[in-house]
């Protein structure tokens, strides 16, 4: 995740006509084409981690072992008691809770379902993102994990967004339901608004709303959807 603010981010993206949605990529950049652009299903509710859990399909498929210390770690109370003192007032800690073990692809179905978007949107993301290495950092320095979550946005997010992949991506679903449900006012001047996946997504990457950065963002995610390359041999 590079992001430039210091406030709040959102995230996601519907490629192709959404249904409830109604949004096409050529309608949100101008030279976009929908050729060969993948459906996602619309966005959904919210669940409990339970409920969401029990939508995961256990296959045992990990093309990332070694992601698995991580992908075992659950925060406990006392560290998410200090991630929600922290990030007081940015408004995603509530639900974020990283209570989920499994593989690293059951853990973004289980993250995905929790926060009501398409499993393989996340996965796609999570490819422009890390391409599935929990261990990786960037920004120098400055961003972990899967979805790269920035420290310094997000207020005492690491050291668990490196040591849990379950929180990693829990959390950046919270940051993608924010922007989504309209609740990341900071970007009211930039023509923002509510259940607009494809800037949501965009913003994710840039920390600003309708940028070319986040448009080029948009694109590289939708690539990786279209390929699925997480069902390719030697992934």
């Amino acid at each position: 995740m590079r992001i430039v603010l210091t406030c709040l981010l959102g995230v996601a993206a519907c490629v192709a006509v959404v249904v409830g949605l109604g949004i096409a990529p050529a309608d949100w950049v101008r030279g976009a084409t929908t050729e060969g652009a993948p459906a996602v299903r619309p966005v959904g509710v919210l669940l409990s981690d339970e409920a969401a859990a029990r939508q995961v399909k256990r296959s045992g498929f990990e093309p990332r072992p070694e992601n698995q210390v991580a992908n075992q770690r659950m925060p406990t109370r006392a560290e998410l008691a200090r991630f929600r003192r922290a990030s007081r007032g940015q408004g995603v800690a509530r639900r974020v809770t990283g209570r989920f073990t499994g593989t690293t692809s059951e853990i973004i179905e289980w993250a995905a379902y929790k926060w009501g978007f398409d499993a393989e949107l996340l996965k796609a993301q999570a490819i422009a993102e890390s391409s599935w290495r929990q261990e990786k950092v960037g920004d120098e320095g400055q961003s972990f994990g899967l979805m790269q979550i920035k420290r310094t946005v997000w207020r005492g997010s690491h050291p668990l967004t490196a040591r849990s992949t379950a929180f990693n991506v829990d959390l950046a679903g919270a940051i993608l339901r924010q922007a989504f449900d309209g609740k990341a006012t900071w970007y009211l001047p930039d023509g923002y608004r509510r259940r607009d996946l494809w800037n949501s997504l965009g913003s994710y990457y840039s920390g600003r709303w309708r940028d070319a950065q986040g448009r080029r963002y948009v694109r590289r995610v939708w690539r990786h959807l279209r390929e699925r390359a997480w069902t390719e041999p030697g992934f």
